[in-house]
């Protein structure tokens, strides 16, 4: 559990190629629990790239209507507008997610 939050915690202090690698990184996750949040929190932190996008969808496999769910979850809570590169992953996610259960 501590390395879980040394994780997220160390998240905040990374530049886009280190993103990348937290990204890829989190998908070795051991609980599914510990995925979706890793995996949102970089959401909402909006290194967004196409490369991380990926990297992100490639470690919510078979976690895509979790985070799906989390993420639309803390955008209505929010109140705020999302964001165009936000609002396109979000797309991606739900596409991956389609795909999956058919």
């Amino acid at each position: 559990m501590e390395l879980q939050q040394a994780f997220i915690k160390s998240m905040a202090t990374g530049d886009a190629r280190m993103y990348f690698q937290y990204a890829l990184s989190a998908g070795a996750g051991e609980t599914t629990q510990f995925r979706n949040h890793a995996l949102n929190e970089m959401v909402h932190r909006g290194e967004l790239d196409q490369w991380t996008r990926a990297a992100i969808l490639s470690s919510a496999t078979n976690l895509e209507g979790e985070l799906l769910a989390s993420l639309l979850r803390d955008e209505v809570e929010s109140g705020e507008s999302v964001s165009g590169e936000k609002l396109e992953f979000i797309s991606e996610l739900a596409d991956c997610g389609s795909k999956q259960s058919s």
